[in-house]
Formats: C-alpha cells, structure tokens, sequence
C-alpha cells in the first residue's frame, strides 16, 4: 500500500518538485510526487516487470520514428507533481531536451501506461491518469490490469475497458495500427 514518504515537507505539508529530486526512497521503495506528497510503494514485482517489458517491446515496435519509449522515470508535471510511469512514450526531442531540465522531462509524454499492480488502488490510478490528461502533450493513458487480462483505455473526456481479445489503438501521431492485448499479455514469463 503507498504512503507519505519521510519527513522532506515545507511548513504546509508539501513537497515541491525541487526538493522531491534530492529525495532518496528507502532500499525496495519506488517514489513519486503526488500532489505534493512522496507516495512509496514496493518494488515491482516480477510479473509486474514482466509486463512493463512487454508493453515496452510491443511500443518498440510500433511507434514511429520520431518518438522513444522508456520505463519507470520521473516525469516533470510542476511545481509539486512528479509521477513515474510504469511506462511511456515521448517524441525524441523533449526526451533529449530532459537533460536541460535536471535530467527530467517537462510535461506528459504521448502515451503513459501504467500497470496495475496490488499496491496500486484505482483511485490513486485515477489520480495518476488526470495528471497525466490534464497536460496537452498526453494523448492517451493506458492502465493495464493483469487481474482482469483487460486494458482501460483513457483519452481526454473518454474512457474505454478493452478485453482480452481485443486490441488497444496507438494514438495516430505517435504510431499507425494497434496492439493485441492478448500479446501484452503473453508476456508474462511462466
């Protein structure tokens, strides 16, 4: 389950972007900024790695030129936000253009995917997924849900529960087609 990371608040309880970059988790921690606030949570287990490297590779595949596909990095949304998709996709230039930045990127990539995990509840993927959406860049969120072989699909103002034996659509800038859920699924190594 997530909660407040140590003690690294100003007088009103909040953590800003810049102090959250000097924070250091625990050893077996994974952190963000939420709303001003460290959230930690385990480290990913290993089918939850499974399917990072999954989605990873099949984005790989299908995205276009112009855009890089990474996992689990820190995700520059403001003065208090800080989020880590499982993970992303971000056209080459601001992926490049982190490093002037302190090595984060500013704003939501493209696509975000998330995986849903036991440490994760839907309202805190809720919250993730409207930061994400709230920003220009981001066309898409997908939030992948191992216990239900099913993909939600959030775009700005729509969202959509794709089985298993459906495919989930690239959005058409970032790459043409759409990937079989099915194969996300696959991936998991047994």
């Amino acid at each position: 389950m997530s909660r407040k990371g140590p003690a690294l608040t100003d007088n009103e309880g909040v953590v800003r972007f810049d102090e959250y970059t000097r924070f250091n988790a625990p050893p077996g921690s994974r952190d963000e900024l939420i709303n001003g606030e460290v959230i930690l949570s385990p480290s990913p287990s290993r089918r939850h790695q499974d399917l990072c490297h999954a989605v990873q590779r099949l984005l790989e595949a299908a995205v276009l030129p112009g855009y890089v596909v990474r996992l689990d990095t820190t995700i520059n949304l403001g003065i208090m936000e800080g989020p880590r998709p499982d993970v992303f996709v971000i056209d080459r230039a601001r992926w490049i253009a982190a490093d002037e930045h302190g090595g984060y990127p500013q704003g939501s990539p493209q696509l975000v995917v998330e995986v849903r995990s036991e440490s994760n509840t839907w309202p805190e993927l809720q919250k993730k997924k409207d930061l994400f959406l709230r920003d220009a860049h981001c066309l898409a969120v997908w939030i992948v849900d191992p216990q239900e072989l099913r993909v939600h699909l959030c775009e700005s103002g729509s969202e959509r529960v794709l089985n298993f034996t459906q495919t989930v659509p690239l959005p058409g800038s970032i790459g043409n087609g759409a990937i079989r859920i099915a194969d996300i699924f696959s991936g998991i190594v047994q």
